[in-house]
């Protein structure tokens, strides 16, 4: 009898309107489930109450003050300090100035726009961290190759 493996949940929060539907498009069609909220209502209790086994956030240029402090609430709230975090972004340089702190926190970070396979990879390292067995989005179909 084959045990069945529980789909991941990714939660997606961003300022654009175009992301979402995007990385919904990408990671269902990977297998995993993903919920997608605008970041301008969600606070911890929004994103704790949604469960999320991997946290994907947008980090942007004009919003990087108060982007920056959701993720420092996520990532010290203890409901959902053990989320891995994505942190897709075209703030590069503001995250490599932050990069330090991004990485002691754990959070993977992806340049936008993006290619998938490195949202992917991201989003499945985030995974085997916290559930391992859910790594490869409850399918047993490989996934794009990782990228070096």
């Amino acid at each position: 009898m084959a045990t069945s493996v529980p789909i991941p949940h990714v939660v997606a929060l961003d300022h654009a309107t175009l992301l979402p539907p995007q990385i919904q498009k990408i990671l269902e069609s990977t297998g995993y489930r993903v919920t997608t909220r605008p970041q301008a209502i969600a606070d911890v209790d929004a994103i704790a109450t949604l469960a999320p086994d991997v946290l994907i956030l947008e980090l942007g240029p004009l919003t990087l003050v108060d982007d920056w402090s959701l993720l420092l609430h996520v990532a010290l709230d203890e409901r959902t300090a053990r989320t891995p975090i994505v942190v897709c972004t075209t703030a590069m340089r503001e995250a490599r100035v932050l990069s330090e702190a991004l990485r002691d926190m754990g959070v993977a970070v992806v340049a936008m726009p993006f290619d998938p396979s490195l949202l992917l990879n991201a989003v499945r390292d985030g995974l085997r961290r916290g559930h391992p067995s859910a790594a490869d989005g409850g399918s047993a179909a490989p996934g794009p190759a990782a990228m070096g």
